[in-house]
């Protein structure tokens, strides 16, 4: 699960995003208008390949008033959605090579970072994937991934 910013529909509702092994990502939404807390489906993501297996959601700006919702596979794919939208805005089905298993936005620089089992951490910019991947080679597998205030600036 992980927490998403309020739509301007429902400024009063809180907003979470569940990924399961049936292949779906969904938004779901607090009723407002119940004293006890009531979670509701709002919205379903298109239908994945794989077990939908790691998950972050950027803040809203002013090209995504909503934020994006971003979805990594067992097999190895990223997708972007609008939390408004059921459609992927964009799909890289060659993310990594093995499960992603831990997506993280910087919220400083907004750029996606993702790690994998394939031993491998990718950052991203919204637009645009970076050619090159930092191998991890000591690690068995990127089971999460963290900012640090004195993290090193990634080279383009």
């Amino acid at each position: 699960l992980c927490p998403l910013a309020p739509s301007a529909s429902q400024a009063c509702a809180a907003a979470l995003v569940s990924g399961s092994r049936d292949q779906t990502a969904k938004v779901w939404r607090t009723r407002p208008d119940k004293k006890d807390l009531e979670w509701v489906e709002d919205r379903v993501f298109a239908r994945h390949d794989r077990y939908v297996t790691s998950l972050a959601a950027s803040a809203p700006s002013e090209k995504f008033p909503e934020g994006l919702v971003y979805t990594g596979t067992v097999g190895g794919a990223i997708r972007v959605f609008s939390p408004a939208a059921s459609a992927a805005l964009h799909v890289d089905e060659e993310a990594h090579a093995g499960c992603v298993s831990a997506l993280f936005i910087s919220p400083t620089t907004g750029i996606l970072v993702s790690g994998s089992w394939d031993c491998t951490f990718a950052p991203a910019s919204m637009s645009e994937r970076m050619s090159t991947s930092e191998e991890a080679s000591r690690l068995s597998s990127v089971p999460g991934l963290k900012a640090s205030p004195q993290m090193p600036k990634v080279r383009r």
